[in-house]
């Protein structure tokens, strides 16, 4: 993805040249969150929300391959955009996301 932000010579040399530090990306972060949340399993926490992690994991790989044909984005590209695109995907591509916010709120308004 672009960011939108111009691309200079000094640029491209930085990186050619290896000045730039590496990006953190999304996906791998994600990965290594479930990771450790895998190795505290034993320590307390439910296998059932390393699932939840481990499905949103692969629902945001299908999400960024289908919509930006890419496998990984920087954290510096995330915005508001991308969530609501995200959101958008998984309602009506992947038929997920609670109602739950919905119904709490209609129950408190009774």
């Amino acid at each position: 993805m672009y960011s939108g932000k111009p691309i200079t010579a000094e640029k491209v040399m930085n990186y050619v040249l290896g000045k730039i530090a590496q990006k953190v990306k999304v996906v791998d972060e994600f990965k290594k969150h479930n990771e450790e949340m895998q190795a505290l399993l034993a320590k307390g926490y439910a296998k059932g929300i390393l699932d939840k992690f481990t499905i949103t994991l692969h629902h945001l790989q299908a999400f960024l391959n289908c919509k930006f044909n890419t496998s990984n984005v920087e954290f510096s590209d995330l915005n508001l955009e991308f969530v609501k695109y995200f959101e958008f995907y998984l309602r009506t591509v992947r038929k997920v996301l609670s109602h739950l916010p919905y119904k709490n709120r209609k129950k408190s308004k009774i």
